[in-house]
């Protein structure tokens, strides 16, 4: 028998959903990490929640996290390496053709793994929402997906506990 599927969410859902079109966000949100940590104890069957590194986690607060986590009974179900919302990763992070690029997106996923498993969190996510071209011709496709693919590859082998998504 199957055991119990889980509910997760990311825990920005519960912030003022910023977002490119407006940065200012909707409105209706938590602005700190309780309050929406405390929003969303009222999903109801939540279980989990998923927290953006260097955003919510980083080196000086692990144990904070943990408890804030804790003491609401959610789990920190995966760390998300922030690879999107800094100007240098405007032209990818793992599969950028700059080479100090990817070392400093290799430098981030690792970090988000240390972090993840100091929050007791078994998983890592891997979003390279910037790492694409809009036109073909743009980049040099078949580098790409080897750098793509020898990050992840590189990440993955950084530590055996946190599993890379």
């Amino acid at each position: 028998m199957l055991g119990k599927n889980k509910l997760g969410a990311c825990l920005p859902t519960f912030g003022s959903c910023a977002d490119r079109y407006c940065l200012s966000g909707y409105g209706g949100g938590g602005t700190t990490m309780e309050e929406m940590l405390d929003l969303a104890t009222q999903v109801e069957e939540l279980d989990g929640l998923e927290i953006v590194g260097n955003w919510h986690v980083n080196d000086d607060n692990i144990d904070h996290v943990k408890k804030l986590f804790a003491d609401r009974k959610l789990e920190i179900c995966m760390v998300v390496p922030d690879l999107w919302t800094q100007a240098k990763w405007g032209k990818g992070s793992l599969a950028s053709a700059d080479p100090n690029i990817r070392k400093a997106a290799l430098a981030e996923v690792k970090k988000s793994m240390d972090w993840a498993a100091g929050v007791g969190c078994k998983y890592v996510d891997v979003w390279p929402g910037q790492d694409g071209y809009d036109y073909p011709l743009q980049a040099n496709f078949t580098d790409a997906w080897k750098w793509l693919k020898d990050g992840i590859e590189e990440c993955a082998a950084h530590r055996l506990d946190v599993k890379v998504l």
